[in-house]
């Protein structure tokens, strides 16, 4: 079976109206996260106990934020607006290891996408509080956060810095909920986040297949009538 090109696949998502549509193309785990995939969860994290490993894990994750990075490149080639990652989180790291390797390597990315002027988000599932500031300075134009993040503590450390990408509950809410409660937490989601800008309604981490499709409707629906904004900068639904 032949798997088809990448520009294929653009072409088959933008449906021949790329002026109407943001086409994401995820370069997905972080260097962290790949170098995890790569060598297992249970046995990458064991490697990261052990002092002797240091220079061997330094090296695994810059082939890895390489291999981000070639393959965010690829998609922009073909045709893709912008990129993300899904990096380890300070729910399964510890702050000071997210600082000391993961943190230079998503620098590193994130400068790389700066420099051809391609929007790249940053997604780190669970509470990220304790790493959220480091999570702006790595130079990321979207950071996609779940609802376990405090949203208001988000909102004054990315204030002006960086744009929020969520925070509506995937599973609890999008997933099992109905679309009274998708409307509910989706307003809640703008009232908070939205006021000066720098928010994006959405979820706050990957939807489930089994997410219905009236729920996602929802979402975009009060995204559409209360998270517009005014010329300036103040929204149509207030």
């Amino acid at each position: 079976m032949t798997m088809p090109s990448l520009e294929r696949v653009m072409t088959v998502i933008s449906g021949g109206i790329p002026d109407r549509v943001f086409i994401m193309g995820r370069a997905d785990q972080g260097p962290m996260a790949l170098a995890a995939g790569l060598r297992g969860y249970s046995q990458f994290f064991l490697d990261l106990g052990e002092e002797n490993n240091g220079p061997l894990i330094e090296q695994l994750l810059d082939i890895c934020v390489e291999a981000d990075i070639r393959y965010a490149h690829a998609l922009r080639g073909a045709g893709a607006h912008g990129t993300s990652l899904g990096e380890l989180g300070s729910d399964t790291v510890s702050p000071a290891m997210y600082r000391r390797l993961g943190l230079p390597r998503l620098k590193k990315f994130y400068s790389a996408m700066q420099g051809k002027r391609f929007p790249a988000s940053l997604h780190q599932c669970g509470n990220t509080a304790a790493v959220l500031s480091d999570m702006v300075s790595s130079g990321a134009a979207i950071l996609e956060l779940d609802p376990r993040t405090d949203a208001r503590a988000a909102k004054e450390t990315t204030r002006k810095k960086t744009t929020i990408l969520g925070m509506v509950d995937p599973a609890n809410v999008l997933e099992r909920g109905t679309p009274a409660l998708v409307r509910e937490k989706s307003r809640e989601a703008i009232e908070v986040l939205a006021p000066g800008g720098g928010f994006i309604l959405g979820p706050g981490c990957a939807l489930t297949p089994e997410t219905p499709e009236a729920n996602v409707k929802a979402l975009i629906e009060c995204a559409a009538r209360f998270g517009r904004y005014r010329p300036d900068g103040t929204l149509l639904g207030r």
